[in-house]
């Protein structure tokens, strides 16, 4: 038996993000006794927004500044050995809005 390589469509969903409210929204709801490894994340914002990444209340960076119609991509680029982006088991992946402006993107991940 050799190794079987597992497409990442196997293993990696996605979601989208689409957010327009201050506010701190669940992207990806926890599952008791899962853990959610966040592989890439694109994220646009039209206007200028304050984005924090948490993994659930636990900031996983500081705050993120964006002048109007900028973004970012995080993704992992070394074959899953350094990820973006681990939460603590049972714990969601949200990100929290300070300004009722439209944020848009989409989102990798697995959880096991």
């Amino acid at each position: 038996m050799g190794n079987r390589r597992i497409s990442w469509r196997d293993i990696i969903q996605e979601t989208a993000i689409d957010l327009a409210t201050a506010a701190t929204h669940e992207i990806i709801a926890a599952v008791t006794g899962k853990t959610i490894r966040v592989y890439k994340i694109i994220l646009f914002c039209n206007e200028d927004q304050q984005v924090t990444l948490l993994d659930g209340s636990t900031k996983l960076m500081g705050q993120c500044d964006f002048t109007g119609n900028t973004g970012f991509v995080l993704e992992d680029t070394s074959d899953g050995l350094m990820l973006p982006f681990t939460c603590t088991a049972s714990a969601a992946f949200n990100i929290t809005l300070a300004q009722a402006q439209q944020t848009s993107g989409r989102v990798w991940y697995s959880q096991d």
